[in-house]
C-alpha cells in the first residue's frame, strides 16, 4: 500500500520518453517505458493489424462462470471484469480512474485523404459474438445522486479547431454512428424522463443548418415504442418531408399538403377546413376569412348554371385596405 501525503519532489518532462520518467516516481505503483521503432508493428498491404505481442501490457482472461436468474430479463445477474477500479474522492477538483493523453506527430507522405494519415486513438477495440441472442454492450455507466443536488452529464467532448482548410478532407464530428451490412435498428435512442429530447439552442451553425436531411427522409409524428428495448418499429401516421421540390405534409404515406415557392396544394376529399376563429393569411399581413352571410345574389350575376339560389357562403378578403366579398357555391 502506498500513502502519499506530499507532492513529488520533482516532475518529469512529458514531451519525450527520454525525460518522462526523470521525476520523482516514489509514489507510483508501476511505470513502464517502451520504444517501438521501424517495422515492429508490421507492414500489411491490406486490412488492419494489431497484435497483443506489440502491447506494453497484455492480459487474457477466460471466464466460464456467471449466472442469470431468468430467461426474460437481466434481473439476478452476475458481472465480472479483467480490471476493477474503485476510488473515493474526498478532496477537491477532479479525480478520475483513467487519464489518457496522446500526441500524434507524424504525417503520411503523399497522402490524398486524412484517413491515410497517422491517427491518435484514446480507446479502440471490438466485440464479437459466436452465439445467437447475445448482447454486445460497448459502454454503460450509471449515475446516481443518492438524494443530493448534483450535476450529471453522460459524455462531454471538447473541440478547439483553429485550422479549417481541410486539404485532405479533414472533418470534425462530435459523434458518428456507422452501420454496414443489414440495417441496424436505431442510430440514437432516448428512453425515460427528459425535459428535452434534442436541444440545439446554445449552438451556432454555419449557414443556420441545425438539422440536415436529404430528399425523401421523413419526420414521423405518431410513433409508438415497442420491443425489449423500446423503439418505434413501425413508423407511420403523420409525416413531414421534402421530395426534392416540395415540402410535403403526409399521413399514412399519402401526401396531404404540398408546399413550394409559388403554390400550395391540398390533397383531401374534405378540402381545406379552418375551424374556430382561424383565417387564411395573405401576403403583406392581409387576411381572408370565411363566414356565413345571408345575402341574396341576382341570378344574372351568378357563375355557372345555378339559378335562383344565393351563395352558400361568402369569403371576406381584405387586400391593401380594400374589402371584397367573394360568393362561394357548392359544386
Amino acid at each position: 500500500m502506498i500513502t502519499q501525503a506530499a507532492a513529488p519532489t520533482s516532475y518529469g518532462a512529458q514531451g519525450a520518453i527520454s525525460s518522462a520518467f526523470s521525476g520523482d516516481l516514489s509514489y507510483v505503483a508501476e511505470s513502464f517505458a517502451k520504444t517501438i521503432t521501424g517495422t515492429a508493428l508490421g507492414t500489411p498491404e491490406t486490412g488492419y493489424v494489431q497484435k497483443p505481442e506489440n502491447a506494453t501490457v497484455f492480459t487474457f482472461v477466460e471466464n466460464q462462470s456467471g449466472h442469470n436468474q431468468t430467461t426474460y430479463s437481466n434481473d439476478g445477474r452476475t458481472g465480472g471484469s479483467i480490471h476493477e477500479m474503485r476510488f473515493l474522492h474526498k478532496g477537491q477538483g477532479d479525480f478520475g480512474a483513467i487519464h489518457i493523453a496522446g500526441t500524434v506527430m507524424g504525417a503520411k507522405p503523399g497522402a490524398t485523404s486524412f484517413l491515410a494519415s497517422p491517427a491518435a486513438v484514446a480507446i479502440n477495440g471490438g466485440l464479437v459474438s459466436t452465439a445467437d441472442g447475445a448482447y454486445l454492450n460497448t459502454l454503460e455507466f450509471n449515475h446516481t445522486d443518492l438524494g443530493h443536488s448534483i450535476a450529471a452529464i453522460g459524455g462531454v467532448f471538447n473541440f478547439n479547431r483553429t485550422n479549417a482548410a481541410a486539404p485532405l478532407g479533414e472533418v470534425w464530428m462530435g459523434l458518428r454512428m456507422q452501420s454496414s451490412g443489414l440495417a441496424a435498428d436505431v442510430a440514437y435512442s432516448v428512453q425515460g424522463a427528459w425535459k428535452r429530447g434534442l436541444d440545439l439552442t446554445a449552438a451556432n451553425f454555419a449557414g443556420g443548418a441545425a438539422i440536415v436531411m436529404k430528399a425523401g427522409q421523413r419526420i414521423y409524428f405518431e410513433g409508438v415504442p415497442s420491443g425489449e428495448v423500446a423503439w418505434s418499429q413501425n413508423a407511420g401516421g403523420a409525416s413531414l418531408f421534402s421530395d426534392g421540390n416540395n415540402i410535403v405534409f403526409g399521413h399514412n404515406n399519402v401526401a396531404r399538403l404540398i408546399v413550394n415557392s409559388w403554390v400550395t396544394q391540398v390533397n383531401s376529399d374534405a378540402g381545406l377546413k379552418i375551424g374556430g376563429t382561424g383565417c387564411l393569411m395573405l401576403e403583406g399581413q392581409n387576411q381572408s376569412s370565411i363566414g356565413n352571410r345571408a345575402v341574396t345574389f341576382a341570378a344574372s350575376n351568378k357563375p355557372g348554371n345555378a339559378v335562383g339560389l344565393g351563395p352558400a357562403r361568402w369569403m371576406k378578403v381584405v387586400q391593401n385596405g380594400y374589402t371584397f366579398w367573394v360568393p362561394l357555391w357548392a359544386d
